[in-house]
């Protein structure tokens, strides 16, 4: 082969490379492919099949359908019925609880205005006695650290020491 030969070669396999390169490349179809045949002939047109006759039912069927149409409708309402009433007492509950948490915190701010009233009427009798607001101050921090229960550091509990060892 000759030079000019060879020159023509690769310019023709340039060629090519360029035109598969401008080439969008095709995307694979998933799936299965999808085929439509047509079985009917240009001249011929589809023939219409009659509507299909539904089966009638007897006289016996009919009735069980209406009754069972009268059970399902009555099985709703029941359901309805028991939500209602599942709700109602829901809310009842929660009236219950509320009227309660109040009923609590009214008696403890009883308790709470009744301590305050006495403290109060100690330091009205002490008042009268001329004692520094300090030292009352000190006496009634001594009553409540009195109240407060100190709790029991827990000790825990060893178990038993084993006599034997099996190996």
């Amino acid at each position: 082969m000759s030079t000019a030969e060879n020159i023509e070669n690769t310019e023709h396999i340039d060629l090519i490379e360029e035109s598969l390169s401008l080439e969008a490349p095709k995307k694979r179809a998933r799936g299965r492919p999808k085929l439509t045949i047509d079985t009917t002939l240009p001249d011929e047109e589809p023939e219409e099949s009659p509507p299909k006759v539904k089966r009638v039912q007897s006289e016996k069927q009919k009735q069980n359908f209406i009754r069972a149409l009268e059970v399902r409708k009555q099985k709703i309402e029941e359901r309805k019925q028991a939500k209602l009433v599942a709700q109602e007492a829901k809310e009842q509950e929660k009236i219950e609880k509320k009227t309660e948490v109040e009923r609590k915190i009214v008696k403890k701010a009883i308790c709470i205005k009744k301590k305050q009233l006495i403290s109060e009427a100690a330091l009205d009798d002490v008042s009268d006695c001329e004692i520094p607001d300090e030292i009352v101050e000190k006496i009634i921090k001594k009553q409540r650290a009195k109240k407060a229960i100190v709790p029991k550091p827990v000790v825990p509990i060893e178990s038993p020491k084993q006599k034997y060892n099996f190996v």
